[in-house]
């Protein structure tokens, strides 16, 4: 229940973040002020429950008794972590962690690592925001995210179709996956370039660009700041994230697996959530945007004439 408590705060604290935005504060350090401040943290309510509880694992299964330690990847950007001026982890990811923890009956410790093979070497007990493949040895538990790109709109209800992108002012980064995505498939649509996601928003809200494309994730949490920005569905392919696991440690795999779970079935992951994505759908497809297609190179067009 504290845990609920913390969560729903840190979601009324977005109206200081709306705030902090419109003071010109740069939009990280908005997020920072908002889910900082003096209202008890999800980490701290976790903390306050685990003191309580009795460990769900042994001792064996951990390279710390009664913590867990968790890997958060240092090139993972918001909503799923980032670390603000304190020093203090904040994103889905450690507000996930935290609840894992609690469940088990376990302190919780951060530690910032390049890889999952680094945080693992480093004694990492599990490392977050993982797909499967990534790396040997590890096994992926449960699936709490998605990776695709979204695409963001002004005024638009709904999902869009690449028909209705066509030939539209699209805000972009230069060079970012979005850019190369949509350069290689038809129909075309008009690049509008910006510098940073930020940019790309502001576009779209003052009319200089139609749509927005960039990660989904990073969208939902910017377009919360702006009034009728909508998502519109996803382009290209969709990855699930998990948690990592080393393979041999099939009790902590099991315990964390059954964990994420109860966060599933008592609501406790959708309110989590809802705090960093805003109400953004799973990404399972179903708004997938029809009608694109990938471009013929100019060598298979020579060859079909």
């Amino acid at each position: 229940m504290k845990l609920r408590i913390a969560i729903c705060a840190a979601v009324a604290a977005l109206a200081c973040a709306v705030l902090a935005a419109a003071s010109g504060l740069p939009f990280v350090s908005s997020l920072e002020h908002a889910f900082g401040g003096d209202e008890e943290s999800v980490a701290e309510a976790a903390s306050s429950a685990q003191a309580k509880m009795e460990p769900k694992v042994s001792a064996s299964a951990l390279h710390e008794e009664g913590t867990l330690t968790v890997g958060i990847k240092q090139d993972v950007q918001l909503p799923m972590s980032t670390v603000d001026d304190s020093g203090s982890f904040q994103g889905l990811d450690i507000d996930l962690a935290a609840d894992i923890a609690e469940h088990l009956g376990l302190k919780i410790r951060y530690m910032s690592v390049e890889d999952a093979a680094d945080g693992f070497s480093q004694g990492c007990d599990i490392v977050m925001d993982m797909t499967d493949g990534e790396e040997d040895g590890i096994t992926i538990v449960g699936t709490y995210a998605e990776s695709a790109l979204g695409v963001f709109g002004r005024n638009v209800d709904g999902t869009v179709t690449a028909d209705d992108m066509s030939g539209r002012r699209v805000a972009v980064q230069m060079g970012s996956e979005a850019h190369s995505e949509l350069s290689h498939v038809t129909p075309s649509v008009t690049f509008a370039y910006a510098t940073n996601l930020n940019d790309c928003f502001h576009m779209l809200e003052a009319g200089e660009a139609d749509y927005a494309v960039c990660s989904a994730y990073q969208g939902a949490l910017l377009s919360r700041y702006i009034q009728k920005i909508s998502y519109c569905g996803t382009i290209g392919d969709i990855s699930k994230i998990g948690i990592g696991v080393e393979a041999a440690n099939t009790e902590l795999a099991a315990a964390v697996g059954d964990a994420e779970a109860e966060a599933e079935q008592d609501g406790t992951y959708e309110l989590i959530r809802d705090k960093w994505l805003d109400g953004l759908p799973h990404l399972d497809g179903t708004t997938a945007i029809s009608g694109f297609a990938a471009k013929q190179s100019s060598s298979a067009l020579a060859d079909a004439a």
